[in-house]
C-alpha cells in the first residue's frame, strides 16, 4: 500500500482510520526523523491501543477535532518559519 508513497520527504502525514495500526508502523519505519504522523480514529478501543502502543514522540492518535487541531498548528508553525526564512533573505538581497 505504501510503495508509491515517498514518506521521507513529508513533514507531516496524516493517516486516516489505522485500526490495528499495522500500516503506521511501517510509516513511522519510513519518516524521517524530524516528521509527524498525526493518526484519526473514530474508535475509542482503536485509539487507546494506538496510543499503548507507540512510544514514539513523533506519532500522535486521536479523535478528529483534537488530531486536525494539532495538524493546523504545526502547518502554521511551519509557515512562519518559512515566511521568516524568506524574509530574511528578502532583507539580505541588495537593492
Amino acid at each position: 500500500m505504501l510503495a508509491n508513497i515517498d514518506s521521507r520527504l513529508a513533514r507531516t502525514i496524516v493517516e486516516l482510520g489505522p485500526g490495528d495500526r499495522a500500516v503506521t508502523e511501517e510509516i513511522l519505519a519510513r519518516m524521517r526523523p524530524d516528521a509527524r504522523i498525526y493518526a484519526v480514529e473514530i474508535n475509542p478501543v482503536f485509539r487507546g491501543a494506538h496510543r499503548r502502543t507507540f512510544n514514539d514522540r513523533r506519532s500522535r492518535c486521536g479523535a478528529q477535532a483534537g488530531v486536525m487541531t494539532q495538524v493546523r498548528a504545526r502547518a502554521l508553525n511551519h509557515t512562519r518559519r518559512r515566511s521568516l526564512k524568506v524574509l530574511r533573505m528578502c532583507a539580505r538581497k541588495p537593492g
